[in-house]
């Protein structure tokens, strides 16, 4: 592509005008024009030069092969270059489906992912569980106790308590894990489990509001004076009995509130 009069014009007179400077740019994005003219001779034409190469079997000089390569070797600069490993549609589609978008770090997420590592039996049981957390940690804690990782888990196997354990509340680590026993899933009903989770989130609100060794004592099992009037207060809020301390024969104890406090 040869620059027509006008722009050689500019470029003489202006060199260093910004017309003359787009005209350099479009000339050296233009790509040279390579042919053979009437006589046989190779012919390299651009923008601002022409090469002739009168005979091919002779060797050039050093500076006209050094203009004939980088000819030869030049680039348009509004080239665009290929992606390299580019995907097969196949692959593609592949990869789309395997995709899975990151779940974000909300407390539904947080249910969801817990949810998912027990058994499908119990799977709507500690959904309800969980929602029933949340409400109580609103209502009685102010927010401020660890969501817990409920789980199922068999608690009668090898126990030596003369009455098989519903419940129990491992409080040494934070999150505190909350382990339902699998045949009390299957035979309480929804207002007996919340209650028993309600139990248990006691112990783990005293552990985490004061300290594990504050939650715990051989004698009473963690039902000691601290615990009976934490459920106090609640059964006072419910309208419900109070309770004592310790495990007393007729006598309405921490040990197994709510179920003898309610009405």
């Amino acid at each position: 592509m040869q620059l027509s009069l006008r722009q050689r014009r500019i470029l003489e007179r202006f060199p260093n005008s910004k017309d003359a400077a787009g005209i350099r740019r479009w000339a050296n994005s233009q790509p040279s024009k390579k042919y053979i003219n009437r006589a046989g001779n190779d012919v390299v034409q651009g923008s601002f030069y022409t090469i002739t190469v009168t005979n091919r079997r002779q060797p050039l000089d050093r500076e006209t092969q050094s203009r004939l390569n980088r000819v030869m070797n030049f680039k348009p600069t509004t080239t665009k270059p290929k992606p390299a490993n580019r995907l097969s549609t196949a692959e593609r589609l592949r990869k789309l489906k395997a995709f899975k978008p990151p779940e974000l770090d909300t407390l539904d997420a947080k249910v969801a992912r817990q949810v998912r590592t027990q058994p499908a039996e119990f799977r709507s049981t500690l959904n309800l569980l969980y929602r029933g957390f949340t409400s109580y940690n609103s209502t009685y804690f102010e927010n401020r106790l660890t969501l817990p990782i409920i789980s199922v888990a068999n608690l009668r196997d090898g126990t030596m308590r003369s009455t098989p354990a519903q419940a129990d509340c491992d409080i040494t680590n934070l999150p505190a894990t909350i382990r339902f026993d699998a045949a009390t899933l299957r035979s309480k009903t929804k207002t007996a489990l919340l209650d028993i989770l309600l139990h248990e989130m006691c112990h783990a609100a005293i552990s985490e509001l004061e300290s594990p060794q504050a939650a715990w004592d051989a004698p009473t099992r963690g039902h000691h004076e601290n615990f009976a009037n934490l459920v106090n207060s609640i059964a006072e809020r419910r309208g419900w009995r109070s309770v004592h301390v310790g495990q007393i024969d007729n006598i309405k104890t921490a040990w197994h509130w709510p179920a003898g406090a309610r009405p």
